[in-house]
This record gives C-alpha cells, sequence and structure tokens, in this order.
C-alpha cells in the first residue's frame, strides 16, 4: 500500500485544539482469502495433501487477485482541556476512490474480501465509512470524575455483503478517587440498548457466516 497523508493542527486557544487528517492510499497486488466449504450433511471433505478439514468441513486460503483500489478518507477532531472538563469530538469518513475493472468484477460477484458493490457504488467491508465519536470526562470535585463516551456509526457491508444497519453505543462512567492507592468505579455500558450488528470480519466459511458481533459487545 502506498499512502499519501496531509495533517493541519490548529490552537486558537490554549484550551482549544482542531486536528484535520487526510489521506490516500493506493493498494496494489490485493492478497484475498478464498473458501472450499461443503454442507457436511451432503458430503464431508476430504484432506488434501497434508492438510485436513476444520471442524466446520470446509479449507481457508490467501490467493492473489489482479488490479487494485484506491481509498480517500478524513478525520476530524476538536479537544477540548480545563481542569474540570476535558472533551474531544471527531468525525472520520473513508471511501473507495476507484477500482480496476479486475477488482470491480470481484466485488460485483461477491468474492472479494474488502470490497462490495451495492447500486453499482463500491463500499468496504466489515467497517462503517462513517463514524463519529464524542469522549468527556467532568471533574465537578477533585475526588470525583464522571465519564460519558459514545460511538455512532453509520451502515457497513460484512464480509458476506449484505448490509448490516448502523448504530450508536452510549457508556457513562463515574470514579471516586478517595486516596493514592484506592478508587471506587461505576460503568454502565450500552444505556441506549443498541443491539445492531458492530462490524467484524467474520470467520472464513461454513454454516453459520455471521455478519458481524452484538453492538453491546
Amino acid at each position: 500500500m502506498q499512502s499519501f497523508e496531509i495533517a493541519i493542527n490548529y490552537k486558537p486557544i490554549p484550551k482549544i485544539q482542531i486536528e484535520a487528517v487526510g489521506f490516500y492510499s493506493i493498494i496494489q497486488n490485493v492478497i484475498d482469502v478464498g473458501v472450499i466449504y461443503q454442507d457436511p450433511n451432503a458430503f464431508n471433505m476430504v484432506p488434501v495433501g497434508s492438510d485436513i478439514p476444520g471442524d466446520w468441513n470446509g479449507y481457508w486460503y490467501f490467493k492473489n487477485t489482479p488490479g487494485d483500489f484506491s481509498q480517500i478518507g478524513t478525520e476530524i477532531s476538536a479537544t477540548y482541556t480545563s481542569p474540570r472538563l476535558s472533551a474531544n469530538i471527531s468525525h472520520a469518513l473513508v471511501a473507495v476512490a476507484s477500482a480496476t475493472a479486475e477488482q470491480k468484477g470481484i466485488a460485483e460477484a461477491g468474492g472479494s474480501m474488502y470490497l462490495a458493490e451495492d447500486g453499482g457504488s463500491l463500499h468496504f467491508k466489515a467497517y462503517p465509512e462513517n463514524v463519529t465519536r464524542l469522549n468527556m470526562i467532568a471533574k465537578p470535585i477533585k475526588p470525583l470524575s464522571l465519564g460519558f463516551t459514545s460511538l455512532i456509526y453509520s451502515k457497513w457491508f460484512s464480509p458476506s455483503g449484505s448490509a448490516a444497519d448502523g448504530g450508536a453505543i452510549v457508556n457513562l462512567s463515574a470514579e471516586y478517587q478517595f486516596n493514592k492507592t484506592f478508587s471506587l468505579s461505576l460503568v454502565v455500558k450500552n444505556i441506549l440498548s443498541e443491539d445492531a450488528l458492530y462490524p467484524m470480519n467474520s470467520n472464513a466459511g461454513g454454516p453459520d457466516v455471521s455478519p458481524g458481533t452484538p453492538a453491546w459487545e
């Protein structure tokens, strides 16, 4: 991968810092993953040389694919810091900038580990293209810290090519520092009861190919 990046850092006042990063990457000699699988009720896979099939009745292997693709993206963040409050908000965006006919064809046929085709457009698999984060820590009194974290992500495409809904995860925390060696903390996760799947690159194959993992995990 060849990657080109430009970053800008701006501090209008001592308590506020703004950063912006843009990048463009070209991915060549793409190594993909292939799967050989059969329903064990219909056919038991046989050994291939010294290799034996997995307990899911299949094999996975690396394969070289022709062509290349490129991606473009940016992340913008702002940070505020004071003795009583620190906060950071950021938004990241990434998209497929281009793909050769070979890579596009593999994606359209559903055979790419990295790219999915949807309505004539190419998208990346296994992670959302839009992500917004907000993290805050407040200290109303010296021994007490209150925390807020949130993650909002757009719809994304699973390794099987299906589209999964985006979601929002919000966590709250509180910590009380009794002294230098003892503290007590309370964390409440997923207070919005988000149950949309969160991206993962799934297992290689088999009857239980999952598109993702529950967001609350």
